[in-house]
């Protein structure tokens, strides 16, 4: 182990990213890197057989995953409030034509409400489609045939578009209760919901995109997080000092990082004993604390990602960047925060309340994004996909590549 400091750039008071430098440790693999995939179908019978570090696909549940954190105390509006510098919308992108298709139990003639718009019943919906929101109310869906039609927070399960809920707790044994009807197991016992990808820009912040579980598809799977051994992760590979790791084909398999900060990014590359290409982190990273983990704002970081966020809602916490269309994960929203006139992404606790329910500040929201200059102020989302409620506008943020929805 070599040791010495290094320093992010300086630009903001509010990311602290003082690490010191460590080299990573040996790799240790799960014992069952090839685990039976479980598969059901409807009318047949789930196979028992689905074990530790398997994949197991269940049937497609409707409900939706009931996202709960801690509600954020009042503390003092950040100076990166996502609303702040709004410019008018001529930049937003063209929005994705609803093209669900009516329940024959629903009047066409008298429902009006569209993708995203609240609603209280089918029959609020053109499309006969009503369903749970991550913070429990309604909103109308639509119908799909791929995740691509969709909201970015939303997947297509069971060909209409539900609240996605990668990273979700699930057990291996009963996955249909994620919304994919996909759960992937660690050898520990624990499982998590996860959904297929083609690069890490598919997934929330600190995951990778890689073959794990026996599965033939590249899957979202956690590598920013604590390990003892293989077992404690969902790739099956453990890193001693940093956490879990991932099998990659390039550095686009593996997580983004905080380059505007001076994170280097991940490579993609043989080391450790691996005999295979692995996501290997910066070695500016010393610890494997994960996204939303409190963290020290001031001193010693220990955080996986490199960086904590000192103005985070109730205590600092370890952050990473993001992206509207991959998010953060469970319990987490993707914030824009401001700094020298820039606004970068990064993760930030959110809350339970939904698009258009009242909020004091971003961390109310299950977005994570309140508009905190209008009154009342109101949850709101990302709109890069061009989608917003019926009379909301997509606005771009001044300084940022994002927009976000407006009433």
């Amino acid at each position: 182990m070599r040791g010495g400091s290094a320093t992010c750039k300086a630009r903001s008071r509010k990311i602290n990213c003082v690490l010191w430098v460590a080299a990573l440790h040996g790799l240790t693999a799960s014992p069952n890197n090839g685990p039976v995939v479980a598969m059901s179908a409807i009318g047949a019978t789930e196979n028992a057989s689905c074990t530790w570090g398997g994949v197991c696909r269940g049937l497609l549940a409707l409900i939706a995953f009931m996202a709960s954190c801690a509600q954020a105390e009042n503390t003092a509006k950040s100076d990166a409030a996502p609303s702040d510098d709004i410019v008018p919308a001529d930049a937003a992108s063209t929005p994705i034509v609803d093209a669900a298709v009516s329940s024959p139990l629903t009047d066409a003639a008298t429902a009006t409400a569209i993708y995203l718009d609240r609603c209280t019943s089918p029959d609020d919906c053109v499309s006969g489609l009503c369903e749970v929101d991550i913070g429990g109310s309604l909103f109308c869906s639509r119908s799909c045939t791929s995740n691509a039609q969709c909201a970015y927070e939303h997947v297509c399960a069971d060909s209409v578009c539900q609240p996605d809920d990668t990273g979700a707790p699930c057990s291996v044994a009963t996955p249909e209760t994620c919304e994919l009807g996909l759960c992937l197991g660690s050898g520990d016992g624990t499982g998590a919901c996860t959904r297929t990808c083609n690069s890490a820009n598919d997934c929330p912040a600190g995951y990778a995109c890689t073959q794990a579980g026996g599965s033939s598809e590249k899957l979202c799977v956690n590598i920013e997080k604590a390990c003892a051994d293989g077992n404690n992760c969902g790739s099956g590979l453990c890193l001693s000092a940093q956490g879990c790791t991932a099998f990659c084909d390039s550095a686009a398999d593996c997580p983004q990082t905080l380059g505007a900060f001076g994170i280097e990014p991940y490579t993609c590359e043989v080391a450790f004993g691996s005999g295979t290409p692995i996501c290997v982190p910066p070695l500016q990273v010393l610890g494997p604390d994960p996204i939303g983990a409190t963290c020290n704002a001031t001193g010693t970081v220990t955080c996986r990602s490199g960086a904590c966020n000192g103005d985070a809602p109730i205590a600092p916490m370890c952050t990473q960047t993001c992206s509207p269309q991959g998010g953060c994960g469970p319990g987490l929203g993707c914030f824009p925060l401001a700094d020298l006139g820039t606004f970068h992404l990064v993760c930030n606790r959110a809350g339970a309340g939904d698009l258009g329910d009242v909020c004091n500040q971003a961390s109310d929201c299950t977005s994570g994004l309140c508009s905190a200059d209008q009154s009342p102020a109101y949850c709101t989302r990302h709109c890069n996909d061009g989608l917003c409620p019926t009379g909301w506008t997509c606005v771009p943020v001044a300084g940022s590549s994002i927009a976000m929805c407006r009433q």
